[in-house]
Order: structure tokens, then C-alpha cells, then sequence
């Protein structure tokens, strides 16, 4: 468990020493490391458990529950555990040293899939280049919705409430 705590550090520290990363590495040693791997970001459940063995168990980093696992068992993953929720995936990486970049493209891609409504979003800089920003960092501000409401864009605006429905739906 002490590893686990040192990966989760490890992802939300801004400012890690290179001493810092070297004692993180030094203490984690783990196969998954050595090869590629992915990561994965879903929404935190407070009753998901740590019942797998054949991966790493993040829990609650930033409201995601983060999973990581080898490109050998990813399609896996994906079509049992977590085929009803909604997945971001970080492209593949390796080694320990790429895992707070994993964790941001797999938690840009999951708040991308609530978004669109989609189910799983692998990143890839083609399709994050696509996404409107705005929508990204702050979806549905009230300030938005209001300006579209004042300025008589009452189509955009209900649209703009359908899409949010439509994602709080989705889950």
C-alpha cells in the first residue's frame, strides 16, 4: 500500500524534487513500469474495490478512480469492468517516470467522454486539438447560459441545456 500512496504523490505533486522522483522510483518498482502500459480515469465510486490482480487501483485522486494496466489486458478492462462507465485513456506510456502525464491525458479524456456523452475516449492530440476549451474547463457556466438567455439565443441556450442533461443522464 505504501507504493500506492507513493504513485498517487507522485501524480498530484506539481512540484516533485528530482531527489523526490528518485526515491518514487526507487521505491515502486513494478513490471507494469518496465513495459507499456495505459491509464485509465473514471469518475470515483466510494464502493469500488480493490479486487483487481491484474493491474494498479488508484483510489479517489482528484475525484477519478485511476486504473493502470498493460496494453495486454486493456481491451479487457474495458469490455468487462468498465463498459458502462465513462473512460478516459491516456495514449501508451512507459516507464514511471510518464505517469503524471498518463493520469492528465486520461483525465482531459474522461472529462471529454462525460462531455460528448460517450463511453470511453482514448487521447489522442488530433481529437483533444478538436475540443472546444471552453467547454472543457468550465462547462455550463451560469454566466454562459445567461449571456445566451439575454442576448435572445434562447435555441443555443436550450441546446446547451439539453447536452447537459443529456451528459448528468449518461452518468
Amino acid at each position: 500500500m505504501l507504493g500506492y500512496q507513493l504513485l498517487k504523490y507522485l501524480i498530484v505533486n506539481d512540484n516533485l524534487t528530482s531527489k523526490e522522483m528518485e526515491v518514487v522510483i526507487n521505491q515502486f518498482n513494478h513490471k507494469l513500469f518496465s513495459s507499456g502500459y495505459y491509464l485509465f480515469c473514471v469518475e470515483a465510486r466510494e464502493n469500488e474495490e480493490n479486487k483487481y490482480k491484474h493491474l494498479i487501483y488508484l483510489k479517489n485522486i482528484e475525484g477519478n478512480d485511476v486504473f493502470i494496466i498493460s496494453k495486454e489486458n486493456k481491451d479487457f478492462l474495458l469490455k468487462n469492468e468498465l463498459r458502462k462507465r465513462k473512460v478516459g485513456i491516456s495514449k501508451e506510456h512507459s516507464g514511471i517516470g510518464e505517469l503524471k502525464i498518463a493520469y492528465l491525458e486520461a483525465k482531459l479524456a474522461r472529462r471529454f467522454a462525460f462531455i460528448s456523452g460517450r463511453n470511453k475516449v482514448e487521447y489522442s492530440e488530433t481529437e483533444i486539438k478538436d475540443i472546444n476549451l471552453y467547454e472543457i474547463t468550465q462547462p455550463l457556466e451560469n454566466e454562459h447560459l445567461a449571456q445566451l438567455i439575454g442576448t435572445e439565443k434562447l435555441e443555443e441556450a436550450l441546446n446547451t441545456l439539453e447536452k447537459a442533461v443529456e451528459a448528468v443522464k449518461a452518468g
